[in-house]
């Protein structure tokens, strides 16, 4: 009997061994970090530490030790590491039911099997990024970020660390290039190096009129740089600036002094620069631009190209090429010779040109298109014929 009685209990505790067992892989445990183990947080950088956009993405490190991911007895335990933590990155430091950041203000979430990332003695590191058309990385303003890790024998599934607070700026520094002389009424292109902006990004050119600042023209970075057409009306000096907006930063460019002058000033073209002009680009370089030039060099007419303008392709990754017709009526040419000339035939296509008649040339071309989807920007030169 003794013998039966010992089989009995060595049943029944084998069967609460099983229903533990099946009650851990079921639900869940404790809300905490199982006890006994390492805590882990975030190490670098700091609580309301600035640093600087950056396209690989913002570095970060934190404490990374070998825990428990769940256990249920001796021999029932489940080991996490290094790989089984994440960072997240969002706009708010509100939380989800699981103790997370909140999924909706989240903009990027990277792990430890993320290529890149690293794990030395217990501290991993690496750089928290995002893709498509919004990166945080690159997007200057307010973020927070947090570790966490997985715990299937926590009560939300994930253990937590505390939410920190960090200020990503821009290390743009706009300037506007070397535009000194303007002429009352014709449009003037205004370079502005955006080194360090994104491309996308806003840049608007103000003249000060007064105590305040008047927009001129605008444009969007493109590689680290932008042009914004502007036209002044009234004659003498004016000052302008460049106001970039990235995020929820704004980076105003020193200030640059431009002279205004009367339209009647003296004249770079003459009645010698009058005739009909062509491009000189040959085989796939030709736009097979025409231009006619007149009133003594003071207007282009009847200007027209062939634009070769790239298309995405039905196939991802795939583009065409369509040729994009182009016609200018007519352009005013500046005392001094360049010209400066926009149009928008419908809502879906847009022209641009720029350039400079001299010495029975055209210089310093660029012809610009937009088609829908399709786009291209391509520069010329071109003589009389």
């Amino acid at each position: 009997m003794p013998e039966r009685r010992g089989i009995v209990r060595a049943v029944a505790s084998l069967r609460v061994v099983l229903a533990v067992l099946a009650a851990a892989l079921l639900l869940p445990g404790s809300a905490s970090a199982l006890p006994g183990d390492a805590g882990f947080g975030p190490l670098d950088p700091a609580d309301g530490a600035v640093v600087p956009v950056d396209a690989a993405g913002i570095a970060v490190s934190y404490s990374c030790p070998v825990y428990r991911v769940s256990t249920a007895g001796e021999f029932f335990t489940v080991f996490g590491g290094p790989k089984d933590y994440a960072v997240g990155l969002a706009t708010s430091p509100a939380l989800d039911a699981d103790g997370r950041l909140a999924a909706a203000t989240r903009v990027a979430s990277n792990s430890g099997t993320d290529i890149g990332w690293s794990e030395s003695a217990g501290t991993c590191s690496g750089r928290v990024s995002a893709g498509g058309a919004s990166r945080p990385q690159e997007t200057p303003g307010t973020y927070y970020w947090q570790v966490w890790r997985l715990c299937t024998g926590c009560d939300s599934s994930y253990e937590t660390g505390p939410v920190r607070r960090l200020e990503i700026r821009s290390t743009a520094k706009p300037v506007i290039g070397g535009v000194r002389t303007a002429y009352a009424g014709y449009p003037l292109l205004i370079p502005v190096s955006v080194a360090g902006a994104p491309t996308g990004a806003s840049v608007v050119v103000e003249r000060r009129s007064g105590g305040q600042w008047k927009t001129v023209g605008s444009t969007a970075v493109v590689g680290g740089a932008a042009t914004a057409v502007a036209t002044f009306a009234k004659v003498g000096r004016t000052t302008v600036r460049a106001r970039v907006s990235i995020g929820s930063e704004v980076i105003v460019s020193p200030e640059q002094s431009i002279t205004v002058r009367k339209t009647s000033s003296p004249r770079a073209t003459t009645r010698r620069d009058d005739g009909t002009y062509a491009d000189t680009g040959t085989g796939i370089e030709s736009l097979a631009l025409k231009a006619k030039v007149r009133r003594a060099g003071q207007e282009l007419a009847s200007v027209s190209a062939q634009v070769p303008a790239t298309c995405p392709g039905i196939t991802a990754g795939s583009f065409t090429t369509q040729i994009v017709a182009v016609a200018f009526p007519k352009i005013r040419v500046a005392p001094d010779g360049r010209f400066v000339a926009a149009r928008s035939p419908d809502a879906s296509t847009s022209f641009f040109i720029s350039g400079r008649l001299k010495n029975r040339k055209l210089t310093e071309g660029r012809l610009t298109v937009s088609v829908g989807v399709c786009s291209a920007s391509r520069s010329f030169t071109g003589r009389r014929t």
